[in-house]
């Protein structure tokens, strides 16, 4: 796929993959469609979705109905990974901006135009990203961004601001929600589908788009979204069904072999991997017991697998 930069030279793509969850995609459409300010070009919102009746997508439609968003909606036959639903939205998106969001998060108004503006006016960013907010806390901060220790990749989310806020705030990567330039995202073939269809996929395409562009990803401090997540361990550790569990634990390896040093590998193998093994097999306790011992054994089976590189 080539990309015609003649089309829409300042339009926005928000991508949303939504499966099984009506009412969080309703609610993050008509949050899209509340976009104020947008960008020159307008904005576009591109749902990827499957299995979604016509009294769901009418909904959808009809949000969006009279406010200037252009809505395109794939319906897939199956429902596809993360990682894929991405990428299909991508295919079938027009601007040169796409701002991945999930299904369970609600925009403040001048969220996609904080991100227009970072990627246009920034020239040492590849990636924009706005504060993100607790849904069931809305002046707690789920995440402004990350870190990771040098040596275990231990990742931390950022929960608060410095005083004074800045305008922006350097991290690694993001989850959840963030915008690139579709030329940079097509450079680098997209999300890797095949070794990260769900989890650590924001963070390898992240890490192989500040490799090619030789740029750097940013928290912009004044873009809001606020993101529905339970508040649960196991829930905020992804351990919500046996899959999840396996592919959260095979994924993290994945990352480390694709994008770690080599010591940092060796750390991984020999220490870091038994230790987040200890720390999931903890949060898997507020799992519900019929559940419970699958999700663990899916975990160490995930840890235990060769991983693809």
């Amino acid at each position: 796929m080539t990309f015609d930069g003649s089309r829409a030279m300042t339009r926005v793509s928000v991508i949303v993959p939504s499966y099984g969850r009506p009412e969080s995609v309703l609610r993050c459409v008509n949050s899209v469609a509340k976009s104020d300010p947008r960008p020159a070009g307008g904005v576009e919102l591109v749902v990827v979705c499957a299995g979604y009746s016509g009294e769901v997508l009418a909904p959808l439609r009809s949000a969006v109905e009279g406010t200037g968003v252009e809505l395109e909606i794939v319906d897939l036959p199956d429902p596809v990974p993360t990682s894929v639903s991405r990428n299909i939205g991508v295919w079938a998106a027009t601007g040169t901006i796409v701002f991945f969001v999930d299904d369970d998060n609600v925009l403040s108004p001048g969220c996609v135009y904080a991100m227009w503006q970072a990627l246009t006016e920034w020239k040492d960013c590849c990636v924009a990203a706005p504060v993100m907010y607790w849904g069931s806390e809305p002046d707690r901060i789920w995440c402004a961004g990350l870190e990771r220790s040098p040596v275990l990749l231990r990742t931390r989310w950022r929960t608060a601001l410095p005083v004074p806020v800045p305008e922006r705030l350097s991290s690694p990567d993001f989850p959840n929600a963030f915008a690139v330039r579709t030329r940079d995202f097509l450079s680098v073939g997209g999300f890797d589908g095949l070794v990260f269809p769900q989890f650590y996929e924001e963070a390898d395409l992240i890490a192989r788009l500040k490799a090619l562009t030789t740029q750097s990803a940013f928290c912009v401090t004044s873009a809001a979204t606020w993101h529905h997540i339970g508040k649960e361990p196991h829930r905020r550790f992804h351990l919500t069904t046996v899959p999840s569990a396996y592919r959260l634990a095979l994924n993290r390896k994945a990352f480390i072999a694709r994008h770690g040093r080599r010591g940092q590998r060796l750390v991984e193998l020999l220490l870091g991997r038994w230790l987040y093994l200890i720390v999931y097999l903890l949060a898997a306790r507020t799992v519900p017991r019929p559940d419970r011992g699958a999700i663990r054994r899916a975990y160490v089976r995930g840890l235990l697998t060769p991983t693809r590189r």
